[in-house]
């Protein structure tokens, strides 16, 4: 006796028509595996509840989407300062999704825990001053003097930067795709990062799609953004900021904090070839440009000229000696910040959160999550 197919016949095809026209890479897959979606969208014939079941999930969407009036539109919901103010991507949207879960999860138990709002969060909201967010960017990163005098290899620069910040109870979030899903990179061009401000629990996500330098400069960007309170998204195309005086603020701040630009006036009087003046500071040739321009002694059209080339220098350095890590609890610390894991192994540990609840919130598995609590389970 052969199984009898139950067909959906009361969902909304009007969804599906708007999924496949809004995004067609999604709609591809769906097409080839499909054929007869034609006949789906005619009413001459619907799909089984498996097959829509499996659309929702290639479309990335929620199976009762196709039972709503109409596709729910999703927003940005912080200030969207990026340069390239294109409609946000399913992988952004989805990205910022997670982190903004992340973070209300995690301010939840902080606040059960009785923890005061974290001292940095804010201080400077009304009190925009450079030279003092400066001093207070190299106390949080703890760098007495100048960036130039303390790192070589900006791989080890970057691991130090996340550590101090997480020290501080920021939550450093770091991915170069959509859940650790290979077939859904995150774009560069789109957005280098983000920053969701919160008095508890402030999140930075970093695009791990960018170069080392890219990463450096998005982190401390993010930081000066919660230290004058500010959520936002963080674009910095060619390192230029969005035209408002926040961003203008927040790039001149993290630009001083890597290359002073008094020191750089100095500098560039004796010797004028970015690559040399890049070592001198320790910092990416782009950078130095950067300031260059800031500082009026180069025209935009040039800097643009040499960004170009410099970008193109960078990803190719970047991916010739890229590190593979295959070691699956490796990928974890290196996406999720060390303060939030310990939130998350102390309050699984003690069962102050399911464990089924704890694999949802990081999407692991359980082996992952055992290692994981073996690991950070110690005292806040």
């Amino acid at each position: 006796m052969s199984q009898e197919i139950f067909k959906v016949t009361n969902y909304n095809v009007n969804i599906l028509r708007d999924l496949l026209n809004q995004l067609p890479a999604f709609a591809e897959q769906v097409k080839a595996k499909y054929p007869n979606y034609k006949q789906w969208l005619s009413g001459e014939d619907y799909p089984t509840y498996d097959e829509l079941v499996d659309i929702s999930n290639i479309f990335h969407i929620p199976f009762g989407y196709f039972f709503f009036d109409r596709l729910p539109k999703r927003t940005i919901t912080i200030p969207d300062f990026r340069n390239n103010k294109t409609q946000p991507s399913l992988e952004l949207l989805d990205t910022l999704s997670f982190a903004e879960h992340i973070q209300d999860w995690a301010k939840d138990i902080l606040a059960k825990w009785g923890n005061d709002k974290l001292e940095l969060c804010g201080k400077y909201k009304n009190n925009l001053d450079i030279r003092k967010v400066v001093l207070d960017l190299k106390n949080i990163f703890e760098i007495n003097n100048n960036w130039a005098d303390i790192f070589i290899e900006w791989d080890n620069a970057l691991d130090y930067l996340v550590d101090k910040a997480d020290n501080k109870g920021i939550i450093i979030l770091r991915n170069s795709t959509v859940h650790n899903e290979l077939d859904r990179p995150l774009n560069i061009n789109e957005f280098r990062g983000f920053v969701l401000y919160d008095d508890l629990a402030p999140v930075i996500f970093i695009n791990n799609q960018g170069t080392t330098s890219d990463q450096i400069l998005t982190l401390v960007n993010g930081v000066t953004h919660i230290l004058i309170g500010e959520s936002a998204f963080i674009g910095l195309d060619n390192l230029l900021p969005d035209n408002n005086d926040i961003e203008r603020f927040c790039d001149m701040c993290t630009s001083e904090f890597f290359v002073p630009a008094s020191q750089l006036k100095e500098a560039y009087e004796i010797e004028t070839n970015i690559n040399i003046l890049a070592q001198q500071f320790n910092v990416s040739p782009i950078l130095i440009a950067k300031r260059l321009l800031d500082m009026g002694l180069t025209t935009k059209e040039l800097f643009l000229n040499i960004v170009q080339q410099l970008y193109q220098e960078e990803k190719s350095s970047m991916q010739l000696h890229k590190k593979e890590t295959t070691n699956i609890k490796n990928i974890y610390e290196t996406q999720f910040s060390r303060r939030f894991l310990q939130i998350l192994t102390v309050v699984t540990s003690q069962g102050d959160v399911l464990y089924g609840d704890a694999l949802k919130i990081i999407k692991a598995n359980a082996t992952t999550l055992d290692n994981l609590i073996k690991e950070y389970d110690i005292s806040l």
